[in-house]
């Protein structure tokens, strides 16, 4: 990330401008909407094909070289991009990668013991949804503040609680209970055919919906700036600017 991006020249002084900043901290959602969900999909197409691609590495060497058991390394994702991904559930539980997600529900257990609650109750699973949201987003948001705090320049103020963030992974919590108390007994009194279209429109609807405020927060963490590689070779960049080498960081 290269913090002269948030530098602009006005005469002969230089005016620092927070990512955080409304003018630019909105550069999708101000966007037209069909442009908005196109962002969208290509950062969870990007984030999802970047984790791959070092977990794949990480996973040929320690079971190659290390003679570690496969068992080790389960798929970091489930088909999330596909037809198969029917719910918001599904693709958060099941099919998105497990690294929050195993983290947060087992270290829920120990709480719902101690307050009796059953973990497979309804209750049970909406706290463990919840938290494990909810921490995610602070892990996130913690993550950021700390690229800012080495990547900005110091006058820029730092924010911890970014507010996007916080309102892209609180807010599916509340889009599954939706889905379960609306979307699916609809969907279930449906005919196959259009049940099975109804659950997608929903998802994939939501998720590219929800998607835009996540990608708000690429743009303004950089990610989305020319000199950085989440994905070490790309033709595009190749047929664009000529870059054909593998780039690493």
């Amino acid at each position: 990330m290269n913090a002269r991006q948030l530098v602009q020249h006005q005469g002969s002084s230089i005016v620092l401008i927070s990512p955080h900043d409304p003018i630019y901290a909105h550069q999708v959602t101000t966007r037209p909407i069909y442009e908005q969900l196109v962002y969208a999909a290509v950062t969870a197409t990007v984030t999802q094909f970047s984790l791959e691609l070092f977990y794949t590495a990480l996973a040929i060497v320690c079971v190659g070289i290390f003679n570690i058991d496969p068992a080790a390394f389960p798929h970091f994702f489930c088909e999330p991009l596909s037809i198969k991904t029917d719910s918001v559930h599904s693709i958060w539980g099941q099919r998105w990668h497990h690294i929050f997600r195993r983290v947060t529900t087992r270290a829920l257990d120990p709480w719902l013991h101690i307050l009796r609650i059953p973990k497979k109750s309804t209750v049970g699973t909406a706290c463990k949804v919840l938290a494990a949201f909810t921490l995610s987003g602070l892990i996130h948001c913690v993550v950021q503040a700390r690229v800012q705090s080495l990547h900005f320049p110091p006058e820029i103020p730092l924010v911890i609680f970014d507010v996007d963030t916080l309102w892209f992974f609180l807010s599916q919590p509340f889009a599954i209970a939706f889905e379960h108390l609306f979307v699916m007994p609809l969907a279930h009194r449906l005919p196959p055919p259009i049940g099975f279209v109804v659950k997608r429109l929903w998802t994939w609807g939501w998720l590219l919906w929800s998607g835009r405020w996540w990608t708000d927060v690429w743009i303004k963490m950089g990610m989305f700036l020319v000199e950085e590689r989440t994905i070490p070779f790309s033709v595009v960049r190749g047929i664009q600017r000529g870059e054909w080498i593998v780039q690493w960081g």
